[in-house]
């Protein structure tokens, strides 16, 4: 009678352990497939006026699926020197079959976050239909405030009561920690307790780490194989332009880049320059899109972005009494305090409001598209955008 009771309670164990998990894993697609991009995010409002945004019977636009050049680096064992040669590889999921724990590395807006929630999102779904798939966990390391371990801190994350531990001893967890060089001040005794638990037997099996590539070395380094998100070409910024654009992303491509037929400009302060950027090119064509003119440079850029996503707040009748001015005056102290305390790009609310000052500034911001609150934690919708705002300090 005895065994048979423990049997049973055994049974319903591992029933619940597979209902909560099947429940976790559907609220982690559908909180990635929601998660719009910056054109999506505009689009699904339909409030934006003169916005002629290519879409199917009314629908949005689907973000466009392209497949950045990649490069891993590897060391050149075969020279006295400390030299890495690069090897370019068709895409991240090529090598993570013969890495899996590594480095993915690109320079602000270059994608980084949006190929490892694809990753995490193809995962998941694979493990649905899959029990002997690993399971994905994405975790925001600029969300990593205690002082304990790298397991301390990713079983905070741990959706099930099955026990992490147990978990990826049996290789069943894949790890995506994104924003490495995210994590402020205490980044680098950070990043020297995530690498030495890498190496040691209870770590993941299956690691991908996101961070930015001028950031990724000495005290960052995490001792992992590096994949390198390269700048677009020009044959994927025309393709990229096309699946927005349609038939009008000749007389776009026309204006950022008069002879892209040549060739492209790689000054970065050009806007053939900053189209190489998959974000800043996503920047430039929802501002030809809403008619509000090509910005010259960078920080006109953001400034004539801002101004498109507030336009939106106020065709939607959320914005009340506030003024933008306002608005980004309190961003940006907010922003370069962040900054200047060498802050993680996660905050606690308490925090944000501290320095924002107004309830009503902080949920409009959210709102807008330019700040993004998730539980207690605040956060700069881009971290270029952070750096915008610092920068108006």
């Amino acid at each position: 009678m005895l065994a048979e009771i423990k049997h049973r309670k055994s049974q319903d164990s591992r029933w619940w352990d597979c209902l909560s998990e099947k429940r976790y894993l559907r609220a982690l697609i559908f909180d990635l497939e929601k998660r719009a991009g910056l054109i999506q995010f505009v689009e699904l409002s339909a409030q934006v006026e003169g916005s002629n945004l290519a879409s199917s019977q009314g629908m949005p636009p689907q973000p466009p699926v392209y497949e950045p050049e990649l490069v891993l680096l590897i060391d050149d064992v075969a020279t006295s020197t400390n030299s890495r040669r690069r090897l370019h590889i068709n895409s991240i999921r090529e090598v993570i079959h013969l890495h899996p724990k590594l480095v993915l590395s690109g320079e602000p807006g270059s994608g980084k976050t949006t190929t490892i929630r694809r990753l995490a999102l193809d995962a998941a779904k694979k493990r649905l239909h899959d029990s002997r798939a690993p399971l994905p966990l994405l975790v925001e390391l600029a969300r990593w405030h205690n002082a304990g371990s790298p397991l301390d801190f990713i079983r905070e994350h741990w959706p099930l009561e099955t026990e992490l531990k147990l978990a990826l001893s049996r290789n069943g967890v894949c790890l995506f920690l994104d924003g490495l060089n995210e994590m402020g001040r205490e980044g680098p005794a950070k990043a020297k307790l995530l690498r030495e638990w890498l190496q040691g037997w209870d770590a993941a099996q299956q690691v991908i780490i996101t961070c930015r590539t001028s950031d990724y070395k000495d005290e960052l380094n995490v001792g992992l194989p590096q994949v390198v998100i390269e700048e677009m070409d020009i044959g994927r910024i025309r393709q990229f332009a096309k699946n927005y654009l349609g038939a009008r992303a000749s007389s776009f491509l026309h204006l950022i880049m008069p002879e892209h037929e040549k060739g492209i400009d790689t000054d970065s302060r050009s806007l053939a320059g900053l189209a190489r950027n998959p974000f800043m090119l996503t920047a430039l064509i929802l501002l030809y899109s809403t008619s509000s003119g090509l910005p010259g440079n960078r920080g006109k850029l953001f400034e004539e972005l801002v101004k498109v996503l507030w336009k939106r707040e106020e065709n939607r009748g959320t914005i009340g009494k506030l003024n933008l001015e306002d608005v980004k005056a309190a961003l940006s102290d907010f922003a370069f305090s962040m900054i200047d305390e060498n802050r993680s790009t996660s905050v606690p609310s308490e925090y944000a409001l501290l320095h924002i000052r107004s309830k009503g500034i902080l949920r409009t911001s959210h709102n807008a598209y330019l700040l993004e609150i998730a539980e207690v934690q605040v956060r700069f919708r881009h971290q270029l955008m952070q750096e915008y705002f610092a920068a108006l300090k």
